[in-house]
């Protein structure tokens, strides 16, 4: 019985020293505004986190949103009040604007994190605009990862084929059909242009297309994962990868 309770308290502490890498402490700010006039109306929601932690990894990442993202997303909510007022009067009344700006953490691991912003606005017209935008991190070092940290260069020469049999998949293409001919929009070579943005995960690596970027709005965002066996041979020795590289 001794020997199992040792036993038990030598794993429990072996899963507190696991969280313990994990764990950040995360405190939401949240800033909502809304103006009103005859017109119409215009409301603006931003959020972000604020990580707290002893770690200087972490640190450095709270500097990097509070630097590059907290003072845009506060900016923005400025700038976009002003735009409705400087818009005047509308074809009709009750127009009224929207934005929706959302960051948080999507990924927390001992190496790895990932921050996200979701954004959603509407000015008029048929329909908003939204998309995504992600922020991979070494939670170690707190530095900005980027695509080429983590795939050698001749891996990055397969990712349209790649990320095309990742299309085809999620949204089945038939192989005797060209993307082109599903309504996707392909670079001047004939393949699936890099997005902007991308993430990494505990399945692969994430390639995120805003609505516009690679199809029409109907298709919505394109959301799609390069499994990490897909990219075995062709992945650089990244801690944020863990086993996986």
């Amino acid at each position: 019985m001794i020997q199992k309770l040792q036993y038990l308290n030598i794993l429990l502490a072996l899963i507190i020293v696991k969280l313990s890498f994990a764990q950040v402490e995360v405190h939401p700010v949240t800033n909502n505004k809304i103006y009103e006039d005859e017109h119409g109306s215009v409301e603006v929601l931003i959020s972000y986190p604020v990580l707290v932690s002893q770690k200087a990894g972490i640190r450095k990442i709270n500097d990097f949103i509070a630097d590059n993202i907290a003072i845009h997303l506060e900016t923005e909510q400025e700038e976009f009040i002003e735009q409705y007022k400087e818009a005047g009067e509308f074809p009709f009344d009750g127009m009224n604007f929207t934005m929706y700006d959302s960051t948080y953490v999507k990924t927390n691991e001992k190496h790895l994190m990932v921050i996200a912003t979701d954004w959603y606005s509407y000015t008029g017209g048929a329909h908003g605009i939204f998309g995504s935008a992600f922020y991979n991190f070494d939670a170690k070092t707190g530095d900005l990862v980027q695509l080429e940290d983590i795939i050698k260069e001749e891996g990055k020469q397969l990712l349209p084929d790649l990320i095309e049999i990742a299309i085809r998949e999620a949204y089945e293409v038939p192989s005797e059909q060209t993307l082109g001919g599903f309504g996707f929009f392909l670079g001047e070579d004939g393949q699936v242009p890099l997005p902007a943005t991308f993430y990494v995960s505990t399945e692969g690596i994430g390639f995120f297309y805003q609505p516009y970027e690679i199809t029409p709005y109907v298709f919505g965002t394109v959301d799609v994962v390069v499994p990490y066996r897909m990219l075995k041979g062709n992945l650089k020795k990244n801690p944020v990868l863990g086993k996986n590289k």
